[in-house]
């Protein structure tokens, strides 16, 4: 695996990480529209949204995997290259059995992407809480932005408009990419069955973890509008609401990466999980745009306290050789919580009222807290023991 050591490394990751992740989040954002112009609706609206979530999900541990065998530099490129072809088929047509095979190949370049770009970073540094806090930094800026950029790129020059941006700054990522400097990796001439044995087991603790946490975090974006609707608050509100939350995340980033290199790793994400978690609970406790609003921004604040912290601890527990397998399941099993959260969400309101949807979401987020206590005490991992039983 390739790494970078350098500041101009850093920025240019950051520099395609924002580039990719405002491009096709302008997208996501505005592609419903796109496909209500071209009458697609039914069971066909649902497969070219079902495709991309089920490539990315059963996809990215098999990219990590290539990431591990191949190198992140060559996974990187071509994801590049695949992000880069999506808005050109785009451009081209609206036929819907290409479009339906684009979102593969947009579900494909994902699953390529993000794991894989987390894997550059070096595992021995002292400082990665904070290296990572301000890398998600180009992702949380990009998701803020992209809504309202992609409604005014929409209204001023339409669809055409909103691909021609996304080719742009696929384009522009591409350019700079070649910057990269290519650093052999130490584990080079490490024995097979060496790199057999450190698989990272010590990591499935905190796959049932982030599960819950894509469980909770689709659940909020799904069902809160809902919810604060029912309380005739304006829609202005409502979207000022949930952007709160990836607000308090971006800003709160880079000082939570700075704690994660002070306190242990398991100790953060307990926290985070645990405050995520009774703020969802909480939720319907209260009533009125103030508490929901100051709610969502506390767990804005304890989303960042895990964030670093997770990333952190999947470079500590698993090996060189291993880590890119190690992320795609890590984001595999996030996309997955994604998915499942709002089709449980909507068969538990149907049967027991919205309230019921957010206490037992946030019951199983602190479920899924104490299951990963319990599991770093089984699976202390290969870099030491657990945090739990040098804090508590």
């Amino acid at each position: 695996m390739y790494k970078i050591s350098s500041r101009s490394g850093f920025v240019i990751l950051f520099a395609i990480n924002f580039l990719v992740t405002f491009s096709f989040a302008v997208n996501d954002s505005m592609f419903s529209l796109f496909c209500e112009d071209n009458y697609i609706s039914g069971f066909i609206f649902g497969l070219v949204f079902a495709v991309y979530s089920l490539t990315k999900i059963i996809s990215a541990p098999f990219a990590g995997k290539l990431a591990d065998k191949f190198g992140t530099h060559k996974i990187l490129f071509t994801a590049l290259v695949l992000y880069t072809l999506v808005p050109c088929f785009f451009l081209i047509t609206d036929d819907k059995a290409v479009i339906i095979t684009v979102r593969i190949l947009q579900g494909l370049a994902c699953a390529m992407f993000r794991p894989v770009i987390y894997c550059f970073f070096p595992a021995d540094s002292a400082r990665k809480g904070r290296i990572f806090a301000l890398f998600d930094l180009s992702f949380y800026s990009a998701i803020a932005l992209a809504p309202y950029s992609g409604s005014l790129i929409l209204e001023s020059y339409g669809f055409r408009g909103v691909f021609t941006s996304m080719l742009a700054c696929c384009v522009a990522a591409l350019a700079i990419f070649p910057a990269l400097t290519q650093e052999k990796p130490a584990y080079t001439n490490m024995p097979k069955t060496q790199i057999q044995k450190n698989s990272g087991s010590a990591i499935n603790p905190l796959l049932v973890y982030i599960f819950f946490r894509g469980w909770g975090i689709s659940v909020i974006t799904a069902f809160l509008p809902i919810y604060l609707s029912r309380m005739d608050i304006p829609p202005s509100k409502i979207g000022f609401t949930l952007s709160a939350a990836a607000a308090f995340t971006t800003i709160s980033l880079p000082l939570c990466g700075r704690l994660t290199d002070i306190i242990h790793k398991e100790t953060l994400i307990a926290a985070g999980g645990f405050c995520v978690s009774f703020t969802t609970i909480f939720t319907v406790f209260f009533s009125g745009f103030g508490s929901i609003f100051l709610l969502m921004s506390l767990g804005g604040i304890f989303t960042a306290m895990s964030q670093p912290a997770c990333l952190s601890f999947i470079t500590e527990k698993t090996d060189e050789c291993s880590r890119g397998h190690s992320m795609g399941k890590f984001n595999a099993f996030m996309g997955m919580g994604f998915a499942c959260g709002p089709a449980f969400g909507a068969m538990l309101s149907s049967a027991a009222g919205l309230k019921a949807v957010f206490i037992m979401t946030g019951f199983l987020g602190i479920v899924s807290v104490f299951v990963f206590m319990y599991g770093t005490q089984v699976y202390p991992g290969t870099t030491g023991t657990s945090g739990f039983k040098k804090t508590f």
